[in-house]
């Protein structure tokens, strides 16, 4: 009896964490007869090869994939997927991408793992819809994709319900686990606990983990400066550096308008009635006020926008000084780290990993990272230097240097 739990999200409901601590244990899970294939943290393999037009997805995007390579890469991780789940009986896979497959490619995967699988078990987190918006909002403005208004606009209608009807409709809900995502209604107030207990009875798996996660929310004030941005100076966000500069900008806590709240509201609850005799979500649906925060005029517009071409022409000025030759800039980063000017060096690695093939490059950025603490994102760089040079045995020891420090 072959089983495969697909854990397809939602957004915005922990899957980062989830991914990236599966990964990190996939020995151990193993050991316990869970697969979790080494093919990516992100699944997105998967999900990419069941869309219509994958081209034309982010997942592709984001690779800069072309159609040769894209069949190349989804023909070689589906091998890799398929020769993995002969190991144990029992398989998982993550990726929120997986949600955004429409009806027809559902049946395709469905088909697909049925080759494979006795039983497909399908997981999915949901949050309170009120918390979900409020985070997919401040996520999509912090990321420089769209400005409050809109973000709002697209977000209110909560797509990810109805995407998950789509998925209830072709697996079916009984073959469908629907939980939600609160800490105090997690098994033993723990995420990873709370999702294996789907899969293990007893005797659940003790996982090493990356550590606490810090909130990457922005607050109100950031919030309004990457709103001005977007209209001012949207090449501000094409540096990762950049945007996480917003992040420093401390202030009060972002609240919906008490219009698009209502709206959230009104688009989860059929869905949420529908669910709730079975898995008893009870979300608490209540409007916050927001007459404190969000009707506040903190500052004026203009003001907001003098903010942000401040912080662009600073970041600019800095980005345009400094040596465009890529050794130049590593060497100018460890001399930054050196006078302890952190800013400065984040910065100048991220610039110089800019397109970089030479594994240097990110071997001393997750060395800095490992230092700093940002352990994630150390193991990241980490591994690109190990795929430039793969017969560097010391990226390796780097590699597990890395996790030891990550795992305590």
């Amino acid at each position: 009896m072959r089983t495969i739990y697909l854990h397809i999200g939602t957004w915005k409901t922990g899957t980062t964490t989830i991914q990236n601590t599966l990964h990190l244990n996939r020995r151990t899970l193993l050991d316990h007869g869970l697969n979790y294939p080494d093919i990516g943290a992100n699944h997105t393999f998967l999900a990419s090869s069941f869309l219509e037009r994958p081209l034309e997805h982010n997942i592709a995007k984001s690779r800069q994939l072309t159609e040769e390579s894209l069949l190349e890469w989804h023909a070689i991780s589906k091998q890799k997927f398929e020769a993995s789940v002969t190991q144990v009986p029992t398989t998982m896979v993550s990726s929120e991408f997986l949600l955004d497959l429409s009806i027809g490619g559902l049946r395709d995967l469905k088909s697909y793992l049925e080759v494979f699988f006795d039983e497909i078990v399908v997981i999915t987190y949901l949050r309170n819809p009120i918390d979900h918006v409020t985070s997919a909002v401040n996520e999509q403005v912090k990321q420089g994709h769209y400005g409050i208004p809109e973000a709002c606009q697209i977000h209110k209608k909560l797509n990810e319900y109805h995407k998950l009807e789509n998925w209830i409709n072709v697996f079916g809900l009984d073959s469908c686990v629907l939980k939600p995502f609160a800490r105090d209604r997690f098994i033993k107030h723990d995420l990873l606990t709370d999702l294996l207990s789907v899969i293990f009875d007893e005797n659940i798996p003790h996982l090493k983990t990356l550590g606490k996660e810090a909130n990457a929310s922005l607050s109100f004030e950031a919030l309004l400066i990457a709103d001005s941005l977007i209209r001012v100076a949207p090449n501000f966000f094409d540096r990762p550096a950049n945007s996480r500069l917003l992040r420093q900008i401390s202030g009060s806590k972002y609240i919906l308008p008490r219009d698009v709240q209502k709206a959230a509201i009104d688009s989860a609850t059929p869905f949420l009635d529908k669910y709730n005799s079975r898995y008893k979500f009870d979300f608490k649906l209540e409007i916050s006020n927001t007459d404190k925060v969000q009707n506040k005029k903190l500052w004026g517009q203009k003001t907001i926008d003098s903010f942000a071409m401040l912080l662009n022409d600073l970041m600019l000025s800095c980005s345009m000084t400094q040596p465009r030759d890529i050794k130049g800039l590593r060497l100018k980063a460890i001399e930054a780290v050196r006078s302890n000017n952190s800013a400065e060096a984040e910065l100048l690695f991220e610039i110089a990993i800019e397109g970089s093939q030479d594994f240097k490059d990110y071997r001393d950025y997750s060395i800095f990272l490992q230092e700093k603490g940002d352990y994630q994102k150390a193991m990241d760089m980490c591994q690109v230097a190990v795929d430039l040079r793969p017969d560097r045995p010391w990226l390796k020891k780097l590699m597990q240097s890395i996790i030891n420090d990550a795992t305590g």
